[in-house]
């Protein structure tokens, strides 16, 4: 075989793997995003549906203190998370989008959400107004116990099935990773048989 053949195949070769690699690596680097995308996308919307509630405890917690205290100063965790909740509620809704279940499930908690700061807020106003007395009617009329149970246990259910989510997305990351190895390990094979493949093409050197 000539020069310039030996050459040309030892090139084509070498574009071949190139090629080969640059394939294997790109869809591996795809897949591998993708997967850890989830991953993250997940432990979001486990930490969105958690403080959705505790804003609403606080915006509660605040509540109580104030009527039971009437001194505005217990008024401080109310403040803070009233006007947050309705974020929070959009952002766990978004968060949950791909899921058409797991929606049904967040537009019916953030209804009952809703429903809840509500109640919170008008017992608030009266107390501003200096109706303290039937602001506190409000609490102990135990609507507001019942949404609140309501929604611990909504918010329960969310969680586990986000939970049971992230386990399987963290799978699916490993298995990524489990790619990975292999198509490294793909790419080194098929660069060993194209070295020894051109290695057999040239000659062996003549002893003096």
């Amino acid at each position: 075989m000539s020069l310039t053949r030996i050459i040309t195949a030892s090139v084509g070769l070498a574009l071949v793997v190139a090629a080969l690699a640059g394939v294997l690596a790109y869809t591996h680097l795809s897949l591998e995003s993708r997967a850890r995308y989830w991953v993250v996308h997940t432990h979001r919307a486990i930490e969105q549906n958690q403080t959705l509630f505790s804003l609403l405890q606080d915006a509660e917690t605040g509540q109580r203190g104030y009527l039971l205290s009437e001194d505005p100063a217990y008024l401080a965790p109310f403040d803070r998370a009233e006007p947050r909740i309705a974020e929070a509620q959009a952002g766990l809704a978004a968060l949950v989008a791909d899921s058409p279940v797991q929606s049904g499930r967040v537009r019916d908690l953030n209804r009952l959400v809703s429903r809840r700061l509500a109640i919170v807020e008008r017992s608030v106003a009266l107390g501003r107004s200096g109706d303290f007395a039937a602001a506190r009617a409000m609490v102990t009329g135990g609507q507001g116990l019942r949404l609140m149970t309501d929604i611990r246990r909504r918010v329960g259910v969310i969680s586990k099935v986000e939970e049971a989510l992230l386990g399987r997305r963290i799978q699916s990351a490993s298995g990524a990773d489990r790619l990975n190895l292999a198509i490294g390990l793909a790419v080194a094979i098929v660069a060993l048989v194209g070295l020894l493949g051109s290695s057999s093409v040239f000659p062996a050197p003549i002893a003096a």
